[in-house]
């Protein structure tokens, strides 16, 4: 278990620098300021080499860093759909959704067209992330997990088809972290760093989804375009993948935990809206809207309702 939890590590640093490459790509051919009115040759030909390249080199890189040295299989499935109380599964849609959400951003400033785009942006997502699920498939230790492969088509479907029914996105998914005091009792699996618990700790981990107010709401109520309502989902006490109740002997103290799921309420600030007039910064804020902004936040969970002044 632990290995795995290494290579979900693995795949997902892996996962996040292709997002803020793409991010970053995207921001500095923002220095043109405008998506091309019309296919724009030079610029579809530079975009698609850069995309190609952050897949190759993910996959170069994996296939060096984790399967080289790994026990091959024939090929097997593996049902996970019951770890971590979800919490993977929201990172992968997560995941899918803000890969799609740059890479589309890259096409359109190329100048193809929505639909083409909204295509070739979905379509990259899902076999970049597709990919991990097939190379687990073929290892001994790991297996094809039709879990990931419907949360990696749920990110996608949230994108897509916002952009198809709406041209805009009304609901963003989001991403908060602050450290939690569980790490340090598993920090084999949940980290021993900053930067492990970052990407192991689930317990520290938020996944939200930011509704911009102004969409559903009137007109007439003239509501600024950039103040959005969250719900958040997160866990706490999940010391193991597959299992709600884990005791710890510490000395003469035996510590108990149980699992359980924690359902948030807040305020966000879709920055993609902020309305600034140097293109540059728009550009730049825009990269930074996959994160939640702290605001106050009411917390529902088998333990009560808790409130918090400012919620990370």
């Amino acid at each position: 278990m632990i290995k795995r939890l290494q290579y979900i590590t693995l795949k997902i640093k892996i996962e996040l620098l292709c997002a803020l490459l793409i991010s970053n790509i995207t921001l500095s051919q923002q220095r043109f300021f405008e998506s091309a009115d019309s296919l724009h040759t030079k610029r579809l030909i530079g975009s698609s080499v850069a995309l190609t390249t952050v897949y190759a080199g993910s996959m170069i890189g994996l296939a060096q860093l984790w399967y080289k040295d790994q026990p091959k299989s024939s090929f097997q499935f593996f049902n996970d759909n019951a770890h971590w109380l979800q919490m993977d599964k929201m990172g992968h849609a997560y995941s899918a959704y803000w890969i799609q959400n740059r890479s589309d951003a890259l096409l359109r400033w190329s100048g193809l067209n929505k639909n083409a785009s909204l295509v070739a942006s979905g379509v990259y997502s899902f076999v970049f992330q597709g990919t991990f699920e097939v190379l687990d498939g073929f290892a001994a230790d790991y297996g094809f997990s039709y879990g990931d492969v419907i949360a990696n088509a749920s990110g996608v479907v949230l994108y897509t088809g916002q952009q198809l029914l709406f041209e805009k996105q009304i609901a963003t998914p989001k991403f908060s972290y602050w450290p939690s005091e569980y790490a340090a009792y598993r920090p084999a699996v949940l980290g021993s760093n900053f930067s492990e618990q970052l990407l192991k700790d689930y317990n520290a981990q938020t996944y939200w989804l930011s509704i911009n107010v102004s969409d559903v709401t009137p007109a007439k109520w003239k509501i600024p375009k950039w103040i959005c309502v969250s719900v958040g989902y997160s866990i706490s006490e999940k010391l193991k993948s597959d299992q709600s109740h884990y005791v710890i002997q510490d000395n003469q103290e035996t510590i108990s935990f149980n699992a359980y799921r924690r359902y948030l309420l807040s305020l966000d600030v879709d920055l993609s809206r902020i309305p600034v007039k140097k293109p540059w910064l728009k550009a730049l804020l825009s990269n930074f809207n996959a994160l939640k902004i702290p605001f106050p936040t009411i917390e529902f969970s088998q333990r009560g309702t808790r409130g918090y002044w400012l919620y990370y």
